[in-house]
């Protein structure tokens, strides 16, 4: 797999990434709502990488403009993990009105300075009242959360807040892909550059980084890679294997399949709110 400029990306998963990332899964197995993995490998990376992480996701993916163009005009539509926004700016909303959440203040900072009508807000526990939007979509978030609970509970969120009619656009990193995983569990660097790492520091994002890169089979959350002149930061990841996306959607009595489909290394969902 390569990242949005077509680098091959090198998956960390030695024996004691492995290890502890198995244990953590275990530990956390049955809880709902965030447990360390998310906080630790996903909400404070991703607050800290923001910077770095915009300058290279601005392009929409076709798929969901596509899902976009195809609601109706004047339509609420809410975008949950928005990340950057570049959604809430990719054409429709010049018809549509579009909002956005996410956990990452520093995300939402670089929406609110694009004029993004955004709020702080965990895709788990949104602060939204029932049926208040139209439609929704959640892309590359659900592969973020470490257990099947989770991942149906944020499904189940986005139901909650579309109106029944309304419909929901699901991605996901899908395991089958032409780069061969070791598991479905495992992290994925960011390497965040040198001069977006010195930017952080000034800017009181990030703390100094005093951790070269380890040897193989030691086990730290971020270290300094001086060949890549970056901060190497571990993103958690879930690959899902073919079925397993929609197969969250059972026992949710108001969730009708309308599409499935695989498209640029991901599975897709769209689901309509029956009731």
């Amino acid at each position: 797999m390569s990242d949005s400029k077509g680098k091959q990306i090198d998956f960390l998963l030695s024996g004691k990434e492995d290890k502890f990332l198995m244990d953590q899964i275990q530990e956390y197995k049955t809880s709902e709502l965030p447990s360390q993995i998310e906080k630790q490998f996903v909400y404070d990376v991703y607050n800290k990488i923001a910077p770095h992480f915009s300058e290279t996701r601005y392009k929409p993916w076709p798929q969901v403009v596509k899902f976009l163009d195809s609601l109706e005009d004047a339509s609420l539509v809410a975008d949950v993990g928005c990340g950057n926004g570049k959604y809430l700016r990719c054409g429709s909303e010049e018809r549509l009105i579009m909002i956005g959440t996410d956990i990452a203040e520093n995300l939402l900072k670089i929406c609110k300075s694009k004029n993004g009508e955004v709020f702080t807000a965990d895709s788990l526990k949104l602060p939204v009242k029932e049926n208040s939007v139209d439609h929704a979509i959640s892309i590359a978030v659900l592969h973020h959360f470490s257990n099947d609970l989770q991942r149906k509970r944020a499904i189940k969120e986005l139901l909650r807040i579309v109106r029944p009619g309304g419909k929901v656009l699901v991605t996901v990193w899908a395991y089958e892909q032409d780069k061969k995983f070791p598991k479905q569990d495992l992290f994925v660097p960011w390497n965040l550059q040198d001069n977006f790492h010195k930017k952080n520091l000034d800017e009181g994002i990030e703390e100094d980084i005093k951790i070269q890169k380890p040897d193989k089979d030691d086990m730290v959350e971020k270290y300094h890679d001086e060949d890549k002149h970056a901060v190497v930061y571990k993103r958690y990841y879930h690959l899902f294997v073919d079925g397993e996306l929609k197969k969250l959607l059972t026992d949710i009595p108001n969730a009708e399949l309308i599409d499935y489909f695989y498209n640029k290394d991901n599975w897709c969902i769209i689901i309509k709110k029956t009731h």
